[in-house]
């Protein structure tokens, strides 16, 4: 589940958690343990209704 972005939270970009990268390394383990991954983006929402209250 992706909430935010690094920078908007002002982490820089080379101390990374869920980057591109990480995406499809979890990924690719989840392909070869056979279960299923899915992301779900909920950037705006979290956003919206956390953050910026």
């Amino acid at each position: 589940m992706k909430l935010y972005a690094n920078e908007d939270i002002g982490i820089p970009k080379d101390h990374t958690c869920c980057s591109l990268e990480d995406v499809e390394d979890a990924r690719s383990v989840a392909c070869r343990l056979h279960i299923p991954y899915y992301v779900f983006n909920f950037t705006e929402n979290f956003r919206t209704e956390i953050m910026e209250r």
